[in-house]
């Protein structure tokens, strides 16, 4: 008896396996997966020309890249110091730092970048022989990111 019941569960086994579907193709591309973004905390630099607060191509670039490497991160703080050397006098230099830092602002709030807590700060100790050197005409900005938590 053990026998025959062995034998038709057997039998059923086989007919079921010959009646399945055939198992599909080996994919013909290579799997490459997502690329994950490094969510951590990132600081860039924007520079600007000498006089100006408007942002060349290059600064909009940087901060489009520090938003495309911090995609998928969630945002903290952003903290900006303007420094700005290429000022004549204490309000010039407080009033082209404030123009700098908006444009930044806009520029980072246009690529999706959260500014709701932004801290902004004005450096005004440059020495009087770097006021030609491009590193000292500049916006700093710094990234709070972290990896998005679910659950």
């Amino acid at each position: 008896m053990i026998k025959t019941l062995t034998t038709i569960a057997i039998a059923t086994s086989l007919a079921t396996a010959a009646n399945a579907a055939p198992l599909p193709a080996p994919p013909t591309e290579v799997y490459t997966p997502p690329v994950q973004s490094s969510c951590v905390d990132t600081t860039v630099q924007v520079y600007f020309e000498n006089g100006a607060s408007a942002l060349t191509n290059h600064a909009r670039s940087v901060i489009s890249q520090a938003q495309q490497n911090l995609s998928g991160c969630a945002h903290g703080d952003v903290e900006m110091i303007a420094i700005t050397s290429d000022a004549r006098t204490q309000d010039e230099l407080v009033e082209l730092s404030s123009e700098r830092i908006a444009m930044v602002s806009g520029a980072l709030a246009s690529e999706g970048v959260p500014i709701a807590y932004t801290k902004t700060a004005i450096d005004t100790d440059i020495e009087e022989a770097s006021t030609l050197h491009p590193m000292t005409r500049r916006v700093e900005v710094r990234l709070t990111a972290w990896a998005p938590e679910i659950g």
